[in-house]
């Protein structure tokens, strides 16, 4: 194939994307994120007829579906899963992950989430992990404040999830 082949061209315009997204991750910027992932879900939607499934689109998906748990799109997270293949949902692990995180999450297996931070395919699902499981305890944060009229640090460590008492003092003045 020469670099001149459409084809070719397309292949390396849908790389560069990959990378683009995968790096917007590992810098921690948003919105640059959410720019690549609507460029590439256009560009999966046009060209995967022509040039073949990308190696990288379910890592892809993975992580935007990971984006959505994160930042509470819990509708648009529905509206993604009911595109994407059963099989893939089933078998892959890429798309597996933030499935069983969603199912973790409704069931109420806050220990599952946090076992799930140990087992990720991909270093970029870290960051997103970590935002979903801060989202959880700010949920919890909000529910306890109204629930108790206080609460001991171990019960607070115990009840966010958190090991280490000064990461507890973080989270709370982060809230």
């Amino acid at each position: 194939m020469s670099p001149s082949d459409p084809v070719n061209q397309i292949c390396l315009v849908g790389e560069v994307y990959e990378f683009a997204t995968f790096l917007s991750v590992e810098k921690k910027d948003i919105e640059e994120f959410e720019r690549n992932i609507c460029v590439l879900k256009s560009y999966y939607d046009e060209f995967d007829g022509l040039v073949g499934k990308s190696q990288r689109k379910n890592a892809i998906l993975g992580l935007y579906l990971l984006y959505l748990l994160a930042y509470n799109k819990i509708s648009q997270y529905h509206t993604e899963i009911e595109l994407i293949p059963q099989e893939d949902i089933d078998t892959n692990i890429y798309i597996r992950v933030p499935v069983s995180l969603e199912t973790y999450f409704v069931q109420g297996s806050y220990q599952k989430i946090l076992q799930q931070q140990q087992n990720v395919p991909q270093v970029a699902y870290y960051f997103f992990i970590e935002k979903f499981v801060d989202a959880i305890r700010y949920e919890i944060a909000r529910s306890a404040e109204r629930s108790y009229d206080s609460l001991r640090l171990k019960d607070m460590q115990k009840m966010f999830m958190i090991n280490d008492e000064s990461q507890l003092m973080a989270f709370i003045a982060q809230n």
